[in-house]
């Protein structure tokens, strides 16, 4: 996922999480990589209360965005037309964090976007 374009800030301390929860954080890494198309920085870190809590992944690039379909896709409301090859990542991430009692949200200021995993 690192490459010329974009880097990773990794600040959340290493330690043992339940295997949703990590599968969940991995997800929203590559969430926030739709977010910066062309390139950034994406920073992982924890909320108050730390990891346990849950997730804070901040992205910042030129042309920051939020994908229109994410939000939706991600509260578990899927297209009309069923779920396709863009769709199916982000709806996962949505059902990972309802098992893990998590809201996923999305936040965007300028060229700067949040997305959280917080509880319900």
């Amino acid at each position: 996922m690192e490459d010329q374009r974009t880097r990773i800030e990794w600040t959340l301390p290493r330690e043992l999480q339940p295997k949703n929860r990590v599968k969940l954080l991995l997800n929203l890494a590559l969430l926030a990589g739709t977010t910066i198309p062309r390139g950034g920085v994406i920073t992982a870190s924890a909320p108050a209360g730390g990891s346990a809590v849950g997730f804070v992944l901040t992205t910042a690039g030129p042309s920051a965005r939020i994908p229109a379909a994410l939000p939706d896709l991600t509260a578990g409301r899927a297209p009309a037309d069923g779920l396709d090859a863009h769709a199916i990542q982000p709806y996962y991430a949505g059902l990972l964090a309802r098992e893990c009692g998590l809201v996923i949200a999305f936040s965007q200021d300028g060229d700067t976007v949040t997305l959280t995993a917080l509880p319900a």
